[in-house]
């Protein structure tokens, strides 16, 4: 079977991704999976030509009409735009996990603002703020942020309203403060494959990697429907909470530092997928091929 991972050609620049799709590369030649990398561009003009021969499809960066394109010609493909909303929206990803009944930090979801934005909306938005709960310091994030963490902080009214300025129009959400360290959940399937810790620059195994933690990360990758997925908590004290969710998964960091072979589980897990997806399409076929028939032996 032939896998295809496809990306923004912007990566092949970057050395990181480089060593990535390396690894990826050798944990494929354990399995029966033939891997390979291509750029959007290129995978539209596979997926056009023959989308019969393509084994799985899994998009390392989103593209929604791909995807689209993919599912209406037969291939399996692990994305849809539930997943990709969850992914890619902050504010989306706080309503499901809220949703979902997890705890997760208290959350304030700025409006649209007409005219300039938010840069002339400081009492609007405080008052909205303070309805959820929220006090200072607390944290923004622009809801396109839900996949990475970069957050701003706020300490005062007074740093909120300059970072409203910085904003302009950009949708964002305010977050409570959470002091506790970033946390990294690597989830394929049911299984998550271990917790990381952000200390300084550096990540490690962490002392939060637990049945519960792993736990949690499994119900929220579920709650946003994905098959795969790298979960960002962060602890509040003991309790670590969800801020996030991405389909970019690090895997050689985890293989690196827990020796967890989350990469040739990757593969085997998509590759069981794509036969189980298979075998529907196949199943939906024939029963429209013998409805037909019925229809024409009834004439």
């Amino acid at each position: 079977m032939e896998g295809i991972v496809l990306h923004s050609s912007s990566r092949d620049s970057s050395s990181s991704f480089a060593q990535e799709k390396k690894y990826l590369l050798a944990c494929s030649k354990v399995t029966d999976v033939q891997l390979r990398f291509l750029s959007l561009f290129e995978g539209e003009a596979l997926i056009r030509k023959n989308p019969k021969g393509i084994g799985f499809l899994y998009f390392y960066d989103e593209d929604l009409y791909l995807e689209d394109l993919a599912v209406r010609l037969g291939v399996p493909t692990y994305s849809n735009p539930k997943n990709y909303l969850y992914g890619h929206d902050l504010g989306a990803f706080y309503h499901r996990i809220s949703d979902s009944s997890l705890a997760c930090p208290r959350f304030y979801i700025a409006p649209h603002l007409e005219g300039e934005g938010y840069s002339k909306g400081f009492e609007e938005l405080s008052l909205g703020m303070k309805e959820e709960g929220l006090s200072y310091p607390l944290r923004l994030r622009r809801r396109s942020d839900a996949d990475v963490y970069s957050p701003s902080l706020c300490l005062t009214p007074i740093e909120f309203n300059a970072k409203l300025k910085e904003l302009g129009s950009s949708p964002f959400v305010c977050e409570e403060f959470l002091s506790g360290p970033l946390l990294l959940a690597l989830v394929i399937g049911k299984k998550c494959f271990g917790i990381l810790e952000q200390q300084g620059k550096e990540w490690t195994r962490s002392s939060s990697d637990n049945r519960f933690v792993r736990s949690l990360a499994c119900q929220v990758s579920a709650s946003c429907y994905k098959e795969a997925s790298l979960v960002l908590l962060q602890r509040e004290g003991k309790t670590p909470l969800p801020i996030g969710i991405s389909s970019r998964l690090p895997i050689l960091l985890f293989d690196s530092l827990l020796r967890t072979h989350a990469g040739e589980e990757w593969i085997l897990h998509l590759q069981k997928l794509a036969k189980e997806q298979k075998v529907f399409l196949y199943s939906e076929e024939e029963s429209i091929k013998r409805e037909r028939a019925l229809l024409n032996k009834d004439k």
